[in-house]
């Protein structure tokens, strides 16, 4: 709780803003994610992450994935 109350005074958030947004968050409904969810999770703009560690490499590399070290 501290560390929100630090955040909302450091981004200057209001409690009325607070609860404005809060009241606006749960009047989402299924049908508002899954319209959003269509609209923007397009599986053709997909991209996939596999995320290991190295002992994991050659079946890494047996999926034919790019293997970028970070």
């Amino acid at each position: 709780e501290a560390r929100q109350a630090y955040h909302n005074g450091i981004y200057g958030r209001t409690p009325e803003q607070r609860q404005l947004y809060r009241e606006r968050v749960l009047k989402v409904t299924v049908a508002d994610l899954k319209r959003v969810g269509e609209k923007y999770l397009r599986p053709e703009k997909a991209s996939i992450a596999v995320i290991a560690n190295p002992a994991s490499e050659a079946e890494v590399k047996a999926l034919e994935l790019d293997i970028i070290q970070l």
